[in-house]
């Protein structure tokens, strides 16, 4: 046989390959699976080999690179060959196998030689961006003479080429390398943002050092300015212009700084495409290298020193930018860095308020902590397929910690830190769901490692119980899912192997968090149930601490099942360990069905022990640790004698035994159970108070808690509090859900309430003849009727948020009454307004009132003319006014003045369908009292109590801001829910002879005296005849 490559084979290879060597004939035969194979020697060969051992051997470049049969490399400035490997100490074995020819390298490393047409990039513009030319950029003498050097090696390359006319022009931007030379890059913010993001996946920079790590051997390879070898797209090139001095050149190659490149050179394969290598950055056969900013090594993933040595060298920060460098250079070094989102908190908070930027004592004691931990970087290890790993969580008040970790010779080593700032809403949660939080986070990060390995978690927390609990709410429930595809397994903490792990911060270390809880004694419970004919029962054995002992036997009256048996004998035992007061329990049973029913492992599919089911857990809720487990029944024999005493019907046991009789299914006593968990403090269910309230009749004595409780109106009641709201003292006929939201909200509730609020409206004949007017364009409110003082006018003000409506009758608009409106009803009862939105009338923005806004620091903001939807809130506060006063003067229209405060009392307390709040509930942070709730009293009514409504009201008044801030942002939500049906269409109406219509109030003067409040329709009128459609011929009754 003939070989490619000439080899030198030692001991172990021959040895591996069972072969004979044959010196006088020179060859060596060897074992195949086809037979005997044969490998003859070559003297003339073998000669030259020798000989060529003892030549001096130099770097040779040849005009298009290294010819194929050259392999060699250059490590630093020794120039060697691959052979010369094998000249390694003793003790090192490498394999080597056959490879092709290492990739040409350039003549110059700065510019290598343009590659085979294999790829090109394109860019994908958007037709619809209008192509950008940024304004020509200066540069000084010194940074121009360096762009002139590197335009004149691109232009020698082919890299580049001269344009004209060119509709994307960007500028040059130069930016240092590592080796100190300049790097010439391309502003192509502009050409960026017109094409789409390329979704070609990016390698990850953690996985690939990862592969590398754990190697003998290792060689590092880097293109020559690969982005310069692939070709751009011919169409695409003149894109790519940029200025250089007087003239304009785009790229021929692809360029750094475009969207795309990175995915376009991903794509790429070394050897197909023929791609160029850097002789003085690769490096061939080396123990530990750098790479992608970590130092590797067959130990494994080392820390790189010059990252240590930049945070190191930093003097204390001064300003909020050497923060900003500071955890920047630190966020490099999260792998290695335990703790690290504690460590860095005060950083962080310094970086909150950078106007009043502060560096404190406690924060250059942090900074001096942190040079001191990473003067000893921990050695990361890298995961053996099939092996478990270990998990560590670490939890304090505002941060969240875990190590994740690898055991090997009985000692953990590191894989991989992980961190986090708790944000406000996480600071809140209690330790054991921080734990839980901190695990599903850490799952999040570190999801490669965890779907390939079995992980067991290290804690104190009863994790695995709260995660598998049947009652959990909406997050845990999300997280139990999420973790539910892991193979975890929660084991209590153990002895820590190794100074790394020790370091790391492990559970309830702060000073905030509540101290770790005290161990507690296990009892065990020997429970089992059994149902025949001659009767039915179950037995209990109780073994505690100190030699306790106790006996119980249970007899049914009832007939049943093998399994409710075991279920109702597991359930007997806990009640008798609750009135003991145990708090870590351990049963044993020998049912695998009630076992996994209970742990959560079987599907429950019979709804009567479901029941069952639901009960036990909540029984162990109470329990500080508990563990069911399958015990046989051949060990557990003093148990089945108990079980014969209870299900015989003879009862005469010894003394030592205690025999009961169960009357009832234990679940149907359920509800006494949850009246004995209520007590205790950490469980409590919402649902107590309110079953009590359904027993006894009685309102909960706590406030919110009675606010879930509607009063049930009767009919009569109903329709009297429909009457008063609609229409009573305070009432300004509002639309049927309104009307009803209105009285669900004060407190009452029954079944129809919307749709008899809806029919009652509907029926009004008062709501018929003011009802909306569509087509009315908006008007000032005047002409009034003449009213007492002789007032004609109205001056409406609204609060854009709280909706909060002011109105003042004038007799006059003058500047003067205005002034006066504006300083007694609203700077003098709320603040001083920001700003105020008013149309074009003389009244407003007269000379005098100009001077008021400036005094008080107001912005005067005038709406466009003949616009009146431009001050579209303040138009509809003046329709809500002015709908209120007409259905409260219908006859007596010179009243209006003595109703106008009543129709702003309803508008004051009706709520908003934007902030979903009434506007005085807002502005003072509760709830008025309306007239119905003196007529029908409401829970708050009766629960009045003088000495403390002072200070209730001053409490909320302190959590007002939040109030706010909650209806701001549901304003908003409907602000953008109504713009999304503004154009909806609205449905046609047809009418047939004989039907009876109102008519718009403009086409006859019959109500022209009544200026303002004059109706909106007329009538009634019959159709006598109709037309065509929307034309009809009417005759007055």
């Amino acid at each position: 046989m003939e070989l490619t490559f000439n080899a030198i084979l030692g001991r172990a290879i021959l040895c591996e390959l069972k072969a004979v060597i044959s010196q006088p004939y020179l060859c060596m035969k060897f074992p195949t699976p086809q037979g005997v194979g044969v490998l003859k020697g070559n003297q003339k060969m073998a000669r030259a080999c020798y000989q060529d051992t003892f030549k001096k051997v130099e770097l040779v470049v040849a005009p298009r690179g290294f010819s194929g049969s050259h392999r060699l490399t250059q490590l630093g400035q020794q120039t060697m060959s691959i052979s010369d490997i094998e000249h390694q100490p003793k003790g090192v074995e490498l394999k080597a196998e056959p490879v092709e020819p290492v990739e040409t390298v350039p003549l110059n490393p700065d510019i290598p030689e343009r590659t085979v047409k294999l790829t090109v990039h394109k860019l994908s513009t958007d037709p619809t961006k209008r192509p950008m030319i940024q304004k020509h950029r200066l540069f000084g003498p010194k940074k121009q003479a360096t762009i002139d050097e590197e335009i004149q090696k691109l232009l020698q390359a082919g890299f580049i080429r001269r344009v004209e006319y060119s509709e994307w022009v960007t500028n040059l931007v130069l930016v240092k390398k590592p080796n100190g030379k300049w790097r010439m890059c391309i502003d192509f913010t502009n050409l960026n943002e017109a094409c789409p993001k390329d979704p070609h996946p990016l390698p990850n920079v953690e996985k690939l050092v990862e592969r590398a790590a754990g190697h003998e051997r290792m060689s590092f390879l880097n293109a020559s300015s690969g982005y310069h070898q692939v070709q751009l797209l011919l169409d695409d090139q003149e894109k790519t212009a940029f200025y250089v001095g007087d003239a304009i050149y785009c790229y021929v190659m692809m360029p750094f700084g475009l969207k795309n490149v990175g995915a376009t050179y991903q794509k790429l394969n070394l050897r197909r495409a023929q791609m160029k290598l850097n002789p003085l950055k690769c490096t061939f056969a080396v123990e530990s290298g750098k790479f992608l900013g970590y130092v590797v090594s067959k130990k494994g993933i080392e820390v790189n020193l010059e990252k240590v040595q930049a945070v190191q060298q930093m003097e204390p920060p001064k300003t909020v930018k050497d923060v900003q460098r500071l955890t920047g250079r630190v966020a490099a070094l999260h792998r290695f860095i335990a703790r690290l989102a504690e460590r860095c908190l005060l950083f962080f908070k310094a970086l909150r308020k950078p106007k009043n930027f502060q560096w404190t004592d406690k924060c250059q004691q942090a900074f001096d902590e942190l040079k001191r931990y990473l003067a000893s970087t921990p050695l990361l290890s890298k995961p053996v397929e099939g092996e478990s790993l270990y998990l560590y969580l670490g939890v304090t008040e505002e941060a969240m910690s875990s190590v994740l970790l690898r055991e090997e010779n009985k000692h953990q080593k590191p894989i991989c830190y992980v961190s986090k700032v708790l944000q406000d809403v996480e600071q809140n949660y209690p330790l054991a769901k921080k734990g839980a939080f901190t695990l599903v986070y850490t799952a999040r990060k570190l999801r490669a490692y965890f779907q390939s390995h079995q992980i067991i978690v290290y804690t104190d927390l009863r994790l695995r119980k709260i995660l598998q609990k049947l009652e959990l709410s909406g997050r845990l429930i999300g997280w139990s899912v999420e973790l539910s595809e892991y193979d975890l397994k929660f084991q209590p903490r153990t002895t820590i192997k190794g100074q790394a792990i020790a370091d790391f911060l492990v559970e309830c270390l702060s000073a905030t968090v509540e101290e770790k809880a005290p161990e507690y004694p296990v009892w065990v419970l020997y429970v089992d149930g059994a149902a025949n004919i001659e009767g039915s029962g179950t037995r209990a054995v109780l073994v505690g601490p100190d030699d306790f002992k106790s006996e119980h036997a249970l007899r049914f009256k009832f007939q049943t099942t093998n399994n409710v048996a075991k279920y109702e004998a597991l359930i007997y035992g806990l009640k008798l360990t609750f009135e003991l007061k145990v708090q870590s329990i351990q049963v044993f049973n020998d049912s695998q069905l009630v076992m996994g029913q209970v742990n959560g492992s079987c599907k429950i599919k019979d709804p009567h022990l479901g029941r069952y089911a639901f009960v036990v857990n909540r029984l162990t809720s109470r329990f500080i640790s508990f563990q069911i487990d399958k015990i046989p029944r051949a060990d557990n024999q003093r148990a089945d004698e108990l079980l014969k005493l209870a299900s015989s019907q003879d009862i005469n046991p010894r003394r030592s035994t205690i025999v009961e009789v169960l009357d009832a299914l234990s679940y149907t006593d359920f509800t006494i159970e949850c009246q004995l968990l209520s007590t205790d403090p950490s469980s409590p269910s919402w649902t107590i108070p309110l079953i009590e309230c359904l027993r006894s009749g009685e309102l909960p004595e706590d406030v919110s808690t009675a606010k879930l409780i509607k009063r049930c109106l009767t009919p009569y009641e109903a329709e009297y509090a429909v009457r008063e709201v609609h229409e009573g003292v305070c009432g300004t006929h509002i639309g049927g859900r309104i009307l009803a939201w209105k009285l669900l909200r004060h407190g009452y509730y029954w079944p129809t309430m919307v749709e008899d609020a809806q029919s009652y409206v509907k029926k009004c004949p008062t709501c018929q003849f003011n009802a909306d007017d569509i087509h009315m364009p908006v008007d000032l409110l005047s002409p009034f009727v003449k009213g007492k003082g002789g007032c004609t006018y109205l001056v409406v003000a609204v609060d854009y948020f709280m909706k909060w409506i002011e109105a003042k009758p004038l007799s006059m608009t003058t500047e003067k009454k205005i002034e006066e409106f504006l300083f007694n009803s609203i700077l003098c009862r709320f603040a001083i307004p920001k700003q105020i939105i008013a149309d074009n009338g003389p009244q407003f923005r007269a000379a005098a009132l100009r001077s008021f806004y400036n005094d008080y620091g107001i912005e005067l903001a005038l709406t466009y003319v003949y616009t009146p939807q431009s001050n579209g809130q303040a138009e509809f506060a003046n329709k809500i006014v002015l709908h209120g006063l007409k259905t409260r003067v219908l006859v007596a229209h010179s009243n209006w003045v003595d109703e106008l405060n009543k129709v702003l009392w309803s508008c004051r307390t009706t709520p908003s369908s934007g902030t979903g709040k009434t506007p005085f509930s807002l502005a003072y942070g509760a709830e008025v009292v309306i007239p119905v709730e003196v007529g029908l009293p409401s829970d708050r009514a009766g629960r009045h109590n003088n000495p403390n409504n002072e200070q209730l009201l001053r409490e909320n008044l302190d959590l007002i801001k939040e109030v706010r801030e909650m209806s701001h942002i549901r304003n908003m939500a409907h602000q953008s829910c109504v713009a999304r049906f503004y154009n909806k269409r609205v449905r046609a109406c047809q009418f047939q002879v004989g039907d009876l219509v109102l008519c718009k109030a403009g086409l006859t003067n019959a109500y022209s005296h009544m200026g303002k409040l004059a109706l909106n329709w007329e009538g009634p009128y019959m159709v006598v005849q109709v037309k065509r459609l929307e034309y009809y011929v009417l005759a007055d009754m």
